[in-house]
């Protein structure tokens, strides 16, 4: 059995899995139809024979004492025979391969996964569609106070300089760091949301003869150009006809991390509210 596993590049101890991996990748490079040399041949009856024993399709007999005779007498399959059989066990196997491999794939377009899917590719529309509003819309306008603030500062995506407030909303927002005296002197903002959604993009800081504009960092309008192509991920994987590894990646991406990234953002800070009054709430 020692020279079969030889054939096949496996230790003695190798796995069923890993027979039948390392046979379909030799047989596909020395199958007849993609060698014709000599060699290639003789090396995939080899092939086809090891994989036949080690996956007990085909038992090896062993000669018996005296038997010498008998097998002097046997006729051997001629080399066509063996290159046809072989033929058609390597067909068979590729056929199972592709029903299985198509079975799987009908099996991810099925079932409730991808019912959310489908949930979240039209809700993952709407509200991409209702993010891009918001670039173009006018901007809503609120005046709210500044009721706490940190001095410490944290380094922000682009290098900013930031740190966090709360609004007399009850609203943490990370804001460039400005001077903290702003905040001291005249607690009074006006924080610029954005239409529909209603999402906080800067702050107004009034004193005395100036008007500071604070941006604000950490917001889901603020990562716009990352999150929009995000929430129509489900759509492109609804849409995506093709059985490739690419369609699996985003299939699993958008099931199992960007439909609970959807409904998240949906019902939370009351964005399903704004969405349905247009934003005017």
């Amino acid at each position: 059995m020692k020279k079969y596993y030889q054939i096949l590049g496996l230790p003695e101890n190798a796995s069923i899995d890993s027979i039948k991996r390392n046979y379909r990748k030799l047989a596909f490079h020395y199958h007849p139809d993609r060698n014709n040399s000599g060699e290639a041949r003789e090396k995939f009856l080899l092939i086809q024979e090891a994989y036949e024993v080690l996956t007990g399709k085909k038992k090896v007999k062993q000669p018996k004492v005296g038997d010498y005779s008998n097998r002097r007498s046997r006729t051997d399959d001629s080399w066509e025979e063996k290159v046809k059989k072989a033929r058609a066990k390597y067909e068979e196997n590729k056929e199972y391969q592709e029903k299985a491999l198509a079975n799987y794939f009908k099996k991810l377009r099925s079932g409730w996964r991808w019912k959310l899917n489908k949930v979240s590719s039209i809700v993952g529309i709407v509200l991409a569609f209702c993010m891009f509003l918001d670039l173009l819309l006018p901007n809503h306008r609120s005046k709210e106070n500044v009721e706490r603030y940190s001095k410490q500062v944290y380094s922000s995506i682009s290098n900013a300089q930031i740190s966090l407030i709360e609004t007399s909303r009850l609203e943490k927002l990370w804001v460039q760091t400005q001077n903290y005296g702003l905040y001291k002197n005249n607690r009074e903002v006006i924080v610029i949301r954005s239409w529909i959604l209603h999402a906080p993009i800067k702050i107004i800081s009034i004193q005395k003869h100036m008007q500071y504009q604070i941006p604000v960092h950490f917001t889901f309008f603020w990562a716009w150009m990352f999150v929009i192509p995000l929430f129509c991920l489900p759509l492109l994987v609804w849409m995506y006809k093709k059985n490739d590894p690419l369609f699996v990646i985003t299939y699993h991406a958008s099931v199992f991390i960007i439909s609970l990234g959807v409904f998240y953002f949906l019902f939370t800070e009351d964005r399903w509210f704004h969405i349905l009054t247009l934003g005017f709430i």
